[in-house]
Formats: C-alpha cells, sequence, structure tokens
C-alpha cells in the first residue's frame, strides 16, 4: 500500500474515532461533571481520543505538510500524555478536547479526505 492509500484509511478511521466521540457522548449522557467523576465515562472518552492521537502517528509527512492547518503534533501528543501519565489525565482537556476539537478535526478530516482523495483520482 502506498502512502497516499494509507493516509486516505488513516484519515477514514480518525473520522469514524471523531463520531464515535460524539455518539459516547450522547449515548452515555456524559456530562462534563460526570466525566470528572465517572470511571466509565472517562474510559470511554479516552479511547477514542487515545486512537486518534495513534492514528495520527502514522500520517505520512507530505500529508502533514499539506494539511499544516491542524495541530497534528498536538494531536499525537495527547495520546502520548493519555498512554503514559493515565493517573495525572486532565478531564477537563479531555472535556474541551471531545466537545471542541474533535468536531473541529472532524469537519477538517472530512475536507481534507475529500481532497485528497480527488488528488488521487
Amino acid at each position: 500500500m502506498g502512502k497516499r492509500e494509507r493516509d486516505i484509511q488513516v484519515l477514514q478511521h480518525i473520522i469514524r474515532y471523531c463520531c464515535q466521540v460524539d455518539e459516547t457522548i450522547r449515548l452515555l449522557n456524559i456530562t462534563q461533571q460526570s466525566l470528572e467523576t465517572e470511571f466509565l465515562h472517562q474510559n470511554a472518552l479516552t479511547m477514542p481520543i487515545f486512537q486518534i492521537g495513534e492514528l495520527a502517528k502514522h500520517l505520512s509527512d507530505s500529508f502533514i505538510q499539506e494539511f499544516d492547518e491542524m495541530p497534528w503534533q498536538s494531536i499525537r501528543g495527547l495520546r502520548n500524555r493519555v498512554d503514559h501519565v493515565y493517573e495525572e489525565i486532565d478531564y477537563e482537556i479531555i472535556w474541551y478536547t471531545a466537545t471542541q476539537d474533535i468536531p473541529m478535526l472532524k469537519d477538517y478530516t472530512e475536507k481534507a479526505l475529500k481532497c485528497f482523495e480527488q488528488k488521487t483520482m
């Protein structure tokens, strides 16, 4: 599989996880307060955010350079914080990420994917 095909696949997975964040909040009725206190809510939201960060590590350098409006390094960095300092996760940041950053990431990624797919045709 070439770099472009791999990037397309990664973007599709990122979009899927963005949708899971939104759906998880809705289905579990997660609030900022419940995220602070309920471990099920913490785990349910943290895992797809972790997966998005992991996927972002697999985007090619050429894709990241071309679509540089998104802070890909920060997305990867949040994944690293979740992975390596789990007991110190700031759930206020997770809430902000889930409710503010993830919807923007989803919109941006959908547009980038459409643009990227057109270039490969």
